[in-house]
């Protein structure tokens, strides 16, 4: 039987740039004590066209179990720059999002979080 033990996650945490055709995606997390986080997702798409440095932040409390990560997120906080540039409509999100944290079992700076229905991957790698 293998045990991982979760490293300290308190920090920022950053995925490598995601390409969607002419469009790169950073998604960072700011864990700032055990409890709060911070999110911003940055799409930026002047790379390769006119387009439009754009980015979207919210900020939240987290619970950790395990390898549970529960995220809920404070709609009040967010934020979307330039504001017309992000047709998000938060109202009917619940408001909570629930990843496994898998820690990398070759670095302590390398987590991957996946959604409960394992469609999604995200790989952060903590950021000094």
């Amino acid at each position: 039987m293998q045990v991982c033990a979760l490293p300290n996650f308190i920090g920022r945490w950053q995925t490598a740039p995601m390409w969607d055709r002419f469009e790169k995606t950073v998604v960072e997390f700011n864990f700032k004590d055990s409890v709060n986080f911070e999110t911003r997702v940055t799409v930026d798409n002047t790379d390769f066209s006119e387009g439009e440095n754009s980015s979207v932040s919210i900020s939240g409390t987290y619970q950790l179990q395990d390898s549970l990560c529960i995220l809920t997120a404070d709609k009040s906080t967010f934020v979307a720059t330039p504001t017309h540039g992000f047709g998000c409509d938060i109202s009917e999100a619940s408001g909570s999002d629930v990843y496994l944290i898998w820690p990398s079992r070759n670095s302590e700076d390398v987590i991957a979080l996946v959604d409960r229905l394992n469609r999604e991957v995200f790989v952060f790698y903590r950021q000094k």
